[in-house]
Parts: structure tokens; sequence; C-alpha cells
């Protein structure tokens, strides 16, 4: 996967994660539908965590990788 990509992916993470977060806000304090949403914002923030981890791990190879 390009880097291009993977920062593409992390770009959209990273906006689910903005729009989840204004649901949160919105709905009702000790609901069942913000204990959701808490969950759902948990899990795309790891997934845009590892999109970072990788697209900096790619990075890393190819400065190793790249002619010198």
């Amino acid at each position: 996967m390009s880097n291009s990509k993977l920062h593409h992916d992390g770009d959209a993470g990273l906006e689910r994660i903005k729009k989840l977060e204004e649901l949160l806000a919105g709905s009702p304090a000790n609901s069942s539908q913000r204990r959701r949403l808490a969950g759902v914002i948990r899990l795309e923030a790891a997934v845009y965590r590892k999109s970072l981890d990788a697209d900096q791990a790619a990075r890393r190879l190819d400065r190793k990788t790249a002619p010198h």
C-alpha cells in the first residue's frame, strides 16, 4: 500500500472520529446510544493509530531502501 493511500485512509479515519464525536456530544448522558458511540469511537481511534503506525513504518522502510 502506498504512503498516499495510507495518508488518505488516516484522513478518512480522523473525519469519522470527528463526526462520531459530534454525535456523542448530542447524545443523552448515560444512555445506551452514548455508550455505543463511545465504543465505536474507541475502535475507530485504534484503527486510526494503527494507520499512523503503518504510515510511519512505511516511511522508515522507504528511507532504508532509498539509494544513498
